[in-house]
């Protein structure tokens, strides 16, 4: 009896909460990697294959899905930051498609995953 006191006591419970918590730290740590390829504020994670920001990826979205055709006001070279990027739809957009943002995006590959599949 006395022996059994003595032992360290092991609670599978507590183990797996703290596995948890670590494997969920790192995934979100994994998710926010840095900034916005587009306009330099806190990216979310890589969307439609670029890192960026939740605004830029809402603006490709929508820019892409309703198929928008924008025209610059001054030279196509217009400056997108954090504070000036709903300026210019125009540089917005190509800067996305620079920084490596796909029309197919996670669509494309969510297609492949059913077609492999079948």
């Amino acid at each position: 009896m006395n022996g059994e006191e003595n032992e360290a006591k092991f609670d599978p419970l507590e183990e797996n909460v703290d596995i948890q918590l670590q494997v969920v730290g790192t995934t979100r740590d994994e998710q926010i990697t840095g900034n916005c390829l587009i306009c330099g504020d806190r990216s979310t994670g890589k969307h439609y294959g670029a890192e960026s920001c939740d605004g830029c990826k809402g603006f490709f979205r929508r820019s892409v899905r309703k198929n928008h055709q924008y025209s610059c006001r001054f030279q196509r070279t217009c400056e997108i930051d954090r504070d000036k990027r709903n300026q210019c739809r125009y540089c917005r957009l190509k800067k996305c498609f620079r920084a490596g943002m796909r029309k197919e995006g996670k669509y494309f590959a969510s297609s492949l995953r059913e077609s492999s599949s079948v």
